[in-house]
């Protein structure tokens, strides 16, 4: 790729980050149904035609707004998997998880509830799909690590970690005064991995 094409794609993809993220804010912020593209291609500082060259329609923008969620969380989440002990690792989990949360709490409200809204359930699961082969290797990492921690029943200890982790999320998310980030860690890591 010579010089100039590389700088135009550069711009391509800044552009389209830019769009990605002000239709993000805008999103999370006052939901889909009351903002337009003209909202979006504002807060991008682009041209409504621009997020059109790069997005089909408001559902596609709206799809791809959730896949760069979804893929960021996983992100987080392979990230912490890779610590180097199997309790160094769920600590990370729960930690980069409560951290996010907290650094982005209108995004992951947004993100929370998209599967639950009868609007965003389709593009909830469209950009779901986008993020499964990703989304099947963090479950099989995930596993892993619970049988590393050495749980007489580590699938069931799994299902139970992650609802409990759920549950913090929405704690957080909900709750004007939530418990701080490390004594639901420590919580979690006493009841998940036994102090290993």
């Amino acid at each position: 790729m010579g010089r100039n094409a590389q700088i135009d794609a550069d711009r391509r993809a800044a552009a389209r980050a830019a769009i990605l993220d002000g239709a993000l804010e805008l999103f999370s912020r006052q939901g889909v149904q009351s903002v337009t593209t003209a909202d979006v291609a504002a807060a991008a500082g682009v041209s409504k035609g621009l997020v059109f060259a790069y997005f089909d329609s408001k559902e596609d923008l709206i799809t791809a707004a959730l896949a760069e969620q979804i893929y960021e969380g996983e992100g987080i989440v392979a990230e912490a998997l890779a610590t180097p002990t199997p309790h160094e690792a769920l600590a990370a989990l729960i930690t980069a998880q409560l951290g996010y949360v907290d650094e982005h709490r209108d995004h992951a409200r947004w993100l929370m509830t998209a599967a639950l809204d009868p609007f965003l359930q389709p593009l909830y699961a469209a950009a779901s799909m986008k993020t499964a082969t990703q989304r099947a290797s963090l479950a099989a990492s995930l596993g892993s690590l619970f049988l590393a921690l050495d749980l007489d029943e580590p699938a069931q200890a799994m299902t139970d970690f992650l609802s409990d982790l759920t549950g913090a999320i929405q704690v957080r998310l909900t709750s004007p005064n939530p418990p701080p980030a490390h004594r639901v860690r420590d919580r979690l890591l006493a009841t998940y991995s036994k102090g290993k």
